[in-house]
C-alpha cells in the first residue's frame, strides 16, 4: 500500500491555505443543521452517517436551499449505504456538484490516517481510501507479522504526528504502541486497487464455538431489512459456545416483524455459525456524542435483559 496519497493533501490544502469560517453549534439537531447551512451558506460539513440521514430526513429539509454545499466528509462506516441516499437528497435540493468524502482516523493519530477522495468516494462508499502523507501503515497479525494481500489484520500505524502517549499511563502506551507500531484496535483488509476497508473492531469480533464472527459483517445483512432502521451486534457469553450472537435492532417507525422472521432473514444471506441466535428489540441505543453505538453500553444492557 502506498504511503501518501497526493489527492488527499491537495484536498485538505483547501482548508489550510485559504481563508475561511467554521459555523459551531453547541449540540446536534437536525433542524438547526439545515437552518445553519443555509443562513451561513456552507461549503461543507464534517459528520457520521447516522447525523446525515437525520439532516435529510428533517422536515424543513425538504424546501431547504442546499445549493452552497461543496463536500460532506463523514466518519464512521456505513452498513446502510446511507451515504449515496444523503448526496443525492442534498443534489435534489440544489447542491449539484456536492461530492462525499470518506476520512478515517483517531485521536491518538491526530487524529487523521486515511482518506478517501470525492472523485472516488461515491464509487467505494464502503472504502476509507489510503493513508494521508506521512502515514505508514501496516496490517499486522497477532504476531506483529504483515498479512497477506486481502487478508484481515490490525491496522497499526506509524507518523510524525502521533500521541506520545497516554498521560500518567504507561502500561497503556507500552501496549499501544507494542512493536513500535500504534496499534488502532481495527481490523482492517486492503483490496485489490490498494484502497482499506474496514472490517471490524478489534474487541468486537465475536468468538463463538471456535469460529470467528465480524460483528459488521453481520450488521450488514441487518442493516438492509425494510423494517429495521439500524442495529448492533454483540457477542454474550454462553456456557456451550463461549459467546453467542446476538442483535440488537431499531425498527423504522412503520416497520413490522418478529424475532423469528428477523432470524430467518439473516440465515438466508450468511453461514449459520454467524446468524444471531437472539434478537433484541430496542427503542434507542446508547450513543457517544458523535451518534456512534456504545457497544460496552449496550452489551451490559442486553446481557440484563438476557438473564432477566
Amino acid at each position: 500500500m502506498p504511503l501518501f496519497h497526493t489527492g488527499a493533501w491537495d484536498y485538505f490544502k483547501l482548508f489550510f491555505y485559504r481563508r475561511g469560517a467554521v459555523v459551531l453549534a453547541e449540540r446536534f439537531d437536525a433542524e438547526e443543521a439545515v437552518e445553519l447551512i443555509e443562513r451561513h451558506r456552507c461549503n461543507g460539513m464534517f459528520s457520521v452517517p447516522l447525523t446525515l440521514r437525520q439532516i435529510v430526513e428533517a422536515p424543513s429539509f425538504a424546501e431547504a436551499d442546499m445549493s452552497s454545499m461543496r463536500f460532506v466528509a463523514y466518519g464512521s462506516y456505513d452498513p446502510s449505504n446511507v451515504m449515496v441516499r444523503v448526496l443525492n437528497a442534498f443534489r435534489e435540493r440544489g447542491a449539484h456538484e456536492v461530492g462525499i468524502t470518506h476520512v478515517y482516523g483517531m485521536t491518538e493519530a491526530g487524529p487523521f490516517i486515511s482518506f478517501m477522495p470525492p472523485d472516488r468516494a461515491e464509487q467505494k462508499p464502503g472504502s476509507i481510501g489510503r493513508p494521508l502523507p506521512g502515514v505508514q501503515l501496516r496490517l499486522l497479525d497477532e504476531e506483529m507479522k504483515p498479512v497477506a494481500a486481502g487478508e484481515t489484520g490490525e491496522i497499526c500505524l506509524r507518523a510524525p504526528c502521533l500521541m506520545s502517549g497516554y498521560l500518567n499511563r504507561p502500561e497503556a502506551t507500552a501496549e499501544a504502541f507494542g512493536g513500535g507500531w500504534l496499534h488502532t484496535g481495527d481490523l482492517g483488509r486492503v483490496d485489490e486497487e490498494g484502497d482499506l476497508h474496514l472490517v471490524d473492531r478489534k474487541k468486537d469480533m465475536i468468538r463463538s464455538g471456535g469460529e470467528n464472527v465480524f460483528a459488521k459483517e453481520v450488521e450488514q445483512i441487518l442493516i438492509v431489512h425494510p423494517a429495521i432502521r439500524d442495529c448492533a451486534v454483540v457477542g454474550l457469553p454462553d456456557a456451550d459456545y463461549g459467546e453467542r450472537v446476538v442483535a440488537a435492532v431499531m425498527l423504522e417507525e412503520t416497520g413490522a416483524t418478529d424475532e423469528l422472521e428477523v432470524i430467518a432473514y439473516v440465515r438466508q444471506r450468511i453461514a449459520g455459525f454467524k446468524t444471531p441466535r437472539q434478537i433484541f428489540f430496542v427503542e434507542e441505543f446508547p450513543r457517544t456524542p458523535a451518534g456512534k453505538i456504545q457497544k460496552h453500553l449496550l452489551r451490559e444492557s442486553l446481557l440484563l435483559s438476557a438473564v432477566s
